[in-house]
């Protein structure tokens, strides 16, 4: 047997530079879950080297979840190693705690359940301690057995499982010593062959009642719950088996893409339905499978009805809540993060419905970069000067809409301007007379491109920057960027036409005219906000640019029955995730130029009433809300995803200006964000170009680039026979 005795002083590694702790950070749970300012469900501290109830000593991490940290410890009464789940405060752990107990009271097999084996509870806030047999936990609460290690000492179990890397804590006054630890790997050689359930925090006995959020995905209800019966233990089995095909053969058994929803597929597949269901459906068929958002325009509380069940559907595609996930990371479209949230705050602002802000404030605040420029180390080597003003807009908008600063990290505002200190520092005088190029480095393809969208993004941010804070600076630069649009292709304040993008090669001289919602909005929001701002002359030359834009965006895509549309793509079903955003960026702005500009307001609500009910009337897939691209159908086109919900749930937002038609605060009249005019400064890294002085000649432009949206699904299994 190896030696045992303890080694006090070994016990992992602390980060020793900033690249170090920007990894741990990627590995570890969000330093907010330890403080109380922040949330009533508390993490408990515990740091490797502390022994817990006089009798598990801690030496290392082998994961967290929403509700809890797990640590590998040793139990120094048995002389064996244990993992220790330590919940956090709430009815979490005692759920757990309970729902073990009548596990171990009422199912006869456990052999492959992961059942406690004691529990105790910490001093301080009484927080629940789970103890179990050390398992590998990388699949969640599917998790395989583990070889022990309880015959190695410390070091050895290191050299097997890896030294784990750790830091204090940050950013919280704690009562008592706590660390941030990497969890373990586990190699595969020190994984057995059995396979255990875990984590039944959430499980309830099939005879309790159960109170769902939501809507679940009709293809996995069994046909009598879509007909208004209860549950019963074959729909459950019934469901069970859906997910089981999902599973093994990759597939959902039955489709809901036919034009009468996953109840044709029951028919097509398994016969007709049972004759005793019959009238069941009082509006027909339709109402079980594809019953369309109600959107009363008169209704303040038919909207928001409307409004609450878009964006739980878009949540359903947000993971940033959720065991091992980063709050407001979406690898793969990074900038559709701060759509997210924008959404989230509009939904909030308008409906006063709070149970989405812990996600946004967090979320929000954690993607902001080191140096509080939404410039964060894990994407901003790729980043378009686009990506990174959207950020700053919803940052903008939290200010704007009096969201509560977080009580560690940064200020709303001062993101915002993070975002805009940044920016300037690339406007790039080198070609074109002036403007943002498309993309921040010069590796990345659309380097060679100035665009509509990161120059009017740069200039809408920088009108709001000036009408919050008064600042002369942001008047400036907004009036300079607009100068340079209008000298450049970009933009005509003749015809109004807003191009897409213009090339540096040819030194701007041509333009890429493609026609695109978000374009024409982000200038039009941007006029609206300076005239707010402005008097005088100043506000008249405003309010001929709000109307010039606000009328060309009306001819161009409002088409088929006055609804909106990005004709460029919706036709055709070529839109990719970014193009089925625009129109509901839009969408927004839109309803903050009417808000602002109020002789705007009467024609801007006609607009987005007639297209909020035609986006209702989309949201009929999969009978949960799920929403399409093409609203001006009226009926939901077989498209699905996160953007869909996005673009919904900001159209139907936007629709309840006709109910507050209160305009977004400033530092005068209730903002009370914290400002920061050099914020961002201090990051060196987020420039490629020294900053340039203002002169008052320079031009820019913009380029987007498409990629293929493709979403098809098919399969059919028959399984259960219903009815006799």
């Amino acid at each position: 047997m190896a030696d045992m005795s303890p080694d006090d002083t070994d016990f992992g590694d602390f980060v020793s530079n900033e690249d170090e702790e920007l990894d741990l950070e990627e590995l570890v749970e969000p330093w907010h879950k330890y403080d109380i300012k922040e949330t009533p469900n508390v993490f408990y501290p515990v740091y490797l080297g502390e022994v817990l109830n006089d009798r598990y000593l801690v030496e290392h991490k082998l994961g967290f979840g929403g509700g809890s940290t797990v640590w590998m410890a040793r139990d120094l009464y048995e002389k064996r190693d244990v993992a220790l789940r330590v919940m956090s405060l709430g009815d979490w752990g005692e759920n757990e705690y309970h729902v073990q107990d009548e596990i171990l009271k009422n199912v006869e097999d456990t052999s492959h359940l992961m059942t406690y084996l004691g529990t105790f509870l910490l001093p301080g806030d009484k927080h629940r301690v789970l103890v179990f047999p050390v398992m590998d936990l990388n699949e969640r609460n599917c998790m395989w057995g583990m070889t022990p290690l309880h015959d190695l000492n410390r070091s050895a179990k290191y050299e097997a499982l890896g030294r784990p890397l750790k830091q204090t804590i940050p950013f919280v006054d704690l009562w008592k010593k706590g660390e941030l630890v990497s969890p373990v790997i586990v190699p595969e050689d020190l994984r057995t062959e059995e396979f255990f359930l875990g984590d039944f925090g959430l499980a309830k006995k099939l005879s309790d009642s159960a109170t769902q959020r939501g809507y679940p995905p009709s293809q996995y209800c069994s046909p009598e719950r879509l007909h208004g019966k209860d549950p019963s233990f074959a729909c459950v089995m019934w469901s069970y088996m859906v997910v089981f095909s999902v599973i093994y053969l990759g597939f959902v058994p039955f489709p809901t893409y036919l034009k009468e929803g996953v109840i044709s597929a029951f028919v097509r597949c398994l016969g007709p339905l049972p004759e005793e269901w019959k009238g069941l459906c009082t509006d027909g068929l339709d109402s079980c499978v594809a019953r369309a958002i109600d959107f009363d325009i008169s209704n303040e509380d038919s909207i928001k009805d409307a409004a609450s069940t878009s964006t739980y559907a878009m949540m359903r595609y947000y993971y940033g809540n959720e065991t091992g996930q980063i709050p407001g990371a979406f690898p793969d479209k990074w900038w559709e993060g701060a759509t997210l949230f924008l959404a989230l705050l509009e939904y909030w602002h308008f409906t006063g419905d709070t149970t989405y802000n812990e996600e946004l404030s967090v979320g929000l605040q954690w993607q902001s970069g080191t140096d509080g420029d939404y410039m964060p180390s894990n994407y901003s080597s790729y980043l378009g000067n686009d990506d990174q003003m959207f950020w700053g807009l919803a940052a903008m908008t939290a200010a704007e809409f009096s969201f509560p600063d977080r009580s560690t990290g940064f200020s709303w505002l001062s993101l915002a301007q993070g975002v805009f200190n940044t920016q300037i520092k690339r406007w790039d005088t080198s070609s074109c007379g002036g403007g943002l190029r498309w993309q921040i480095w010069p590796y990345q393809s659309g380097y060679g491109m100035k665009n509509a969208i990161s120059n009017g993004g740069l200039f809408q941010l920088s009108a709001r920057l000036a009408r919050y804070t008064g600042d002369e600076i942001y008047l400036q630069w907004a009036s300079k960027i607009w100068d340079w649009s209008v000298s450049s292709p970009l933009l005509s304040n003749t015809t109004w036409n807003v191009a897409d993008s213009t090339d540096v090669a040819n030194d701007c001289a041509t333009q890429g005219n493609s026609q695109w919602t978000y374009n024409y909005g982000t200038y039009l929001v941007g006029a609206a906000y300076m005239y707010n701002y402005t008097n005088g002359t100043n506000q008249s030359q405003w309010l001929t640019a709000v109307d010039g834009l606000l009328n060309a965006t009306f001819a161009n895509f409002f088409l088929t029955d006055g609804v909106i549309e990005d004709y460029y793509c919706e036709p055709t079903e070529t839109c990719n995730n970014n193009e089925i955003l625009f129109k509901g960026l839009t969408s927004t702005w839109l309803a903050l130029t009417a808000l602002l500009v109020p002789s705007t307001f009467e024609r801007i609500v006609a607009k987005l009433q007639t297209s909020g009910k035609a986006a209702a009337a989309s949201c009929t897939g999969n009978n949960n809300g799920t929403c399409g691209v093409q609203w001006y159908k009226s009926t939901w086109d077989g498209w699905m995803g996160m953007e869909e919900q996005i673009s919904a749930t900001k159209v139907f937002t936007a629709n309840l200006i006709n109910f507050n038609k209160t305009a977004p605060v400033t530092s005068t009249t209730g903002g009370n964000s914290s400002s920061n005019p050099t914020a961002g400064e201090d990051d060196t890294d987020a420039s490629s170009q020294k900053t340039t002085k203002i002169t008052t000649g320079d031009k820019a432009g913009a380029a987007i680039v498409t990629a293929i949206f493709v979403a098809v699904w098919v399969g059919l299994m028959s399984f259960m026979m219903f009815g006799s």
